[in-house]
């Protein structure tokens, strides 16, 4: 096998298996697997999340330094849940 022709195939097969991996990333985020939270804003903030099934979610969301929220997330809907105040020291 000469050099160049295994540098091909070594590229060939490395661009092969990160178009796979970023398909299957893909069609997670699509069916619900991986929470879709990609920005955040400067006074807010995901604290936690909970999968409760594969559509549905609890996070808590931190506004500002002494209040915390708690809302539920599903395909159609986000629901208040509760407030929580924080007690800074």
């Amino acid at each position: 096998m000469e050099f160049g022709e295994f540098f091909i195939k070594l590229f060939a097969s490395a661009g092969i298996l990160s178009g796979l991996m970023f398909g299957i990333v893909w069609y997670m985020r699509k069916k619900g697997f991986i929470p879709n939270v990609s920005s955040q804003s400067s006074g807010m903030k995901i604290i936690s999340s909970v999968r409760l099934t594969p559509k549905s979610y609890l996070f808590t969301v931190s506004i500002g330094e002494k209040r915390s929220i708690v809302v539920g997330v599903t395909d159609k809907s986000v629901s208040f849940i509760c407030e929580i105040q924080n007690e800074k020291s």
